[in-house]
């Protein structure tokens, strides 16, 4: 499923903590790496090292071409070491900006996932979300994975919320789990009926009762479990054992405490769905998932959700 994974890199320590990850993943499906290096220009010279003309050993400033090459050379040193380790790997050095390079890249190559760390230093901008993570994540047309695992993944956490979008995250969060060996939990947390409709506006008088309420909040986690079971009826198979976890209250409050409880993991969403009236969207739960927790995550978008203009 994941034929080419695009890992963009910066030449810091951080942004390489998604390699590891990556590599496991192609390794284990075959998958090309295409790691990626946006040249520099802006840097000031304290954080470089010095260039001297061979001619009279005179400082001279470090030029576009400089950047270029040390970026090149960097590339190769990385990807020289992975391919001794038996990784299929090619690499890509692209003027512009990072974000957008990223992105362009993922659809001119096809790219079909992306992982990257979730900061690290381009210049004196920091990778991080509300940065050029941030902006992959809102734009990217392949699922995105960033890395925040210290070691192996030990379980893959697939949210749903009972929408055909949020099912969109259902097979790229599988294949992640198959590769990296790891079980899978599908978690669903069922909002509470009267602060449902509170929120939208919709209720009465007739549910003043707080036992009506309590009815309607039973019959709305019943629902919720007998869709669970489907969704494990439809994708459980040989080898492959599905864990369900239905939960009441906030979506993102009950998704991090619950993927707090096991280290490593991963949090697989898709960028927006639908939870009763309220949406997924992104800069909602997903976004309060993705600033609130340590574990890594796998944010996938609809296919047909259009790139918005940069």
């Amino acid at each position: 499923m994941f034929p080419k994974i695009l890992v963009p890199l910066d030449g810091s320590e951080l942004a390489e903590r998604a390699l590891p990850l990556a590599v496991k993943l192609a390794a284990q499906g075959g998958s090309r790496l295409i790691l990626l290096r946006v040249p520099v220009f802006d840097l000031p010279e304290s954080l470089l090292p010095p260039v001297v003309e061979r001619q009279d050993a005179r400082w001279r400033e470090y030029t576009p071409e400089d950047a270029v090459h040390a970026a090149t050379a960097y590339l190769e040193r990385i990807a020289a070491r992975l391919t001794e380790q038996g990784s299929q790997v090619e690499t890509r050095v692209v003027e512009g900006d990072p974000a957008g390079i990223i992105l362009d890249l993922a659809e001119m190559e096809q790219i079909s996932l992306i992982v990257m760390s979730p900061r690290g230093i381009t210049g004196l901008a920091r990778w991080v979300f509300g940065s050029v993570t941030e902006r992959v994540l809102r734009q990217a047309p392949c699922p995105v994975l960033v890395s925040r695992a210290s070691g192996d993944v030990r379980r893959v956490f697939i949210t749903l919320d009972g929408s055909p979008l949020a099912e969109h995250a259902i097979e790229p969060g599988l294949n992640v789990a198959q590769r990296l060996g790891c079980p899978v939990t599908l978690l669903r947390v069922e909002p509470r009926v009267a602060n449902n409709l509170i929120e939208e506006m919709v209720i009465g008088l007739a549910l003043a009762n707080e036992g009506a309420v309590e009815q309607l909040t039973d019959v709305a986690l019943a629902n919720a479990a007998l869709y669970l079971n489907d969704v494990v009826e439809r994708y459980e198979q040989p080898g492959r054992t599905l864990q369900k976890s239905l939960l009441v209250g906030g979506a993102a409050e009950q998704i991090v405490e619950s993927v707090e409880q096991v280290s490593d993991s991963l949090i697989v969403m898709a960028s927006h769905g639908r939870t009763g009236l309220q949406r997924w969207v992104y800069g909602s739960v997903t976004d309060k998932v993705m600033h609130s927790t340590e574990a890594s995550l796998l944010i996938v978008r609809p296919a047909f959700a259009s790139r918005p203009n940069s």
